[in-house]
């Protein structure tokens, strides 16, 4: 699936068995420069599973047993093997997910650690179709 918002794209590739979310973003800089962005994010196929029931989680008031009030990350969940947890974004809304379980592209991990992230606004989720198609299973190959 890839979903176009303006002139940013979210890919999601069958990368050998595991999946692969690409970013890419192109936008023109103030001094008239093109500017790319190309983000890759790996995890497992669960992850389409686990993100559409764990984000209704993470959006739950206290009060029917959602995170505390002014809660912005979830704690750390293994989701087959991998460490994930997910976020709020501020500016534009949207929620983030952080793999704790893989070093991010641009790290040699033996010296440096950053974890992976992959974000989504609310518009790619909730009004393009994303989290949908996340349930719906439709990228599924059994």
């Amino acid at each position: 699936m890839s979903e176009d918002t303006d002139e940013d794209r979210i890919i999601f590739i069958d990368n050998n068995g595991l999946l692969s979310i690409l970013y890419v973003s192109e936008s023109i800089l103030a001094s008239g420069k093109p500017l790319s962005v190309n983000v890759q994010t790996d995890l497992t196929f669960q992850f389409l599973s686990w993100f559409p029931e764990a984000l209704v989680e993470f959006m739950k008031p206290p009060a029917d047993g959602g995170l505390h009030a002014g809660a912005m990350i979830t704690a750390d969940e293994n989701v087959d093997g991998e460490m994930l947890s997910i976020y709020r974004i501020q500016s534009p809304s949207g929620y983030g997910v952080i793999n704790r379980s893989r070093c991010h592209w641009r790290y040699n991990p033996e010296t440096t650690f950053e974890d992976q992230r992959v974000r989504f606004t609310d518009y790619v989720l909730f009004n393009a179709g994303m989290l949908d198609w996340m349930k719906a299973g439709s990228w599924r190959n059994d």
